[in-house]
């Protein structure tokens, strides 16, 4: 029997649908069901069934004959459906192979042990200049900033409660981000740049995005069927690359047997980006007065090699010309 496994976020939900590892498929939309814009029309439960309803025929089957789990952030909807099981959010996170799981929508972020969101820590008393905006997006919440300077400030509100709780990262495991945040197929430098600036903790990271939330709709499938059925590799992740998070001047080394050694030196506060061929295996050894002195194989990915060692990564965000210096960064 075919499962369908969902995943309602703010403002998007992601949906995949599942036969066989040789067959599956993926769907997003990004749109929500808000009662004050749908419920003249229709109900919740009946807006994501005709939604579902529609992707699961393109596929050739019956969603009646289908098993459908749904999980969201952070409540699940209630569903009447006999076909239709709920999925709490708190579950997403367990057995997560590989990676270590960020979910970050313009109003929170959550990790296994760890969730804030902007209410949390003052959201309406650190709204300024755009309040129109802000109160839109709190209603409409499928709307996106189409300014540079609104989206910044939804980022930096996000990013200053991680900072203010002072989230300690494991360099040790792959992070991967998810979520309303970066869904959708824009390749937007600020996604890259937040990503980043999220990450506090001195260390060495290896860096993924997954903007179909496919990883955490197959985690949901693997936690009913009690069987691995991830896919070995899954087109929509995509390896972002390497970051040295850590503040002060960083001196590196890399090199491949294509290529001869790179040596150089990033001063301290500063954002550096060396590009690197995405699926070539380098040798990379750094001193940092954080880090320390160390040595490991790493893989190029999009970006390839990333030096953060800026001392305060939310004050650009507020800052447009500071920010503009950084998107600056993934060109060079």
């Amino acid at each position: 029997m075919p499962i369908i496994t969902a995943y309602i976020g703010v403002s998007h939900f992601s949906v995949l649908l599942y036969k066989s590892k040789n067959y599956y498929a993926f769907f997003y939309s990004p749109y929500v069901y808000l009662e004050g814009v749908f419920s003249n029309y229709t109900n919740e439960e009946e807006f994501y069934i005709s939604i579902i309803e529609l992707f699961c025929k393109k596929n050739g089957v019956e969603f009646s004959k289908c098993d459908m789990y749904v999980s969201g952030f952070v409540s699940v909807p209630e569903f009447k459906a006999s076909n239709i099981k709920r999925v709490e959010f708190t579950k997403l996170f367990d057995n997560m192979p590989t990676y270590y799981p960020v979910i970050v929508n313009d109003f929170a972020f959550a990790t296994k042990f760890f969730m804030i969101s902007e209410t949390s820590f003052g959201f309406m008393a650190n709204m300024s200049d755009d309040v129109s905006f802000r109160v839109n997006k709190c209603v409409y919440t499928h709307l996106k900033a189409t300014d540079l300077s609104s989206q910044l400030s939804l980022d930096r509100e996000v990013l200053l409660g991680v900072v203010h709780d002072k989230l300690r990262w494991d360099p040790n495991t792959p992070v991967i981000f998810m979520g309303s945040r970066f869904h959708g197929e824009d390749d937007r430098p600020l996604d890259y740049i937040y990503m980043c600036s999220l990450i506090s903790t001195p260390g060495i990271y290896d860096l993924y995005l997954d903007r179909a939330n496919s990883l955490l709709l197959f985690n949901m499938l693997n936690m009913i069927t009690e069987e691995d059925k991830i896919p070995l590799e899954l087109d929509s992740i995509e390896h972002v690359g390497t970051l040295i998070s850590g503040t002060g001047v960083t001196e590196c080394l890399v090199s491949s047997e294509e290529d001869p050694p790179n040596v150089f030196e990033v001063e301290k506060d500063t954002l550096k980006r060396m590009p690197l061929k995405y699926d070539t295996e380098y040798r990379l050894v750094i001193k940092n007065k954080e880090v320390g002195t160390v040595e490991k194989n790493i893989f190029g990915g999009k970006l390839g090699l990333i030096v953060d060692t800026r001392v305060n990564k939310a004050d650009a965000f507020s800052n447009i010309r500071k920010f503009d210096t950084y998107l600056r960064f993934l060109k060079d």
